[in-house]
């Protein structure tokens, strides 16, 4: 238990006790378990996503592609002119 108060903030020690305490675990390999678990799900999330729009994205991922006639494909390809 002195390694898990070392090793993680007061704030998830003093969770994962109240929650061992309330299943009645009283293992401390279940409190370090409980005490890992507590602190990932207290990491802050992205602040911004990709996702979110266009209209927040950087500069660079604002490209307008080309739009091209289907003909100039197939005259590369060699196929049927349409």
């Amino acid at each position: 238990m002195e390694q898990l108060a070392l090793k993680y903030p007061v704030c998830v020690v003093n969770q994962a006790v109240a929650y061992c305490l309330e299943l009645k675990l009283y293992s401390a390999v279940d409190c370090r378990d409980a005490a890992a678990y507590f602190l990932t799900q207290q990491e802050e999330p992205a602040a911004a996503s990709l996702l979110d729009g266009p209209g927040t994205w950087p500069e660079h991922l604002n490209v307008q592609a080309q739009k091209r006639s289907i003909t100039a494909y197939t005259s590369l390809l060699g196929g049927d002119k349409i």
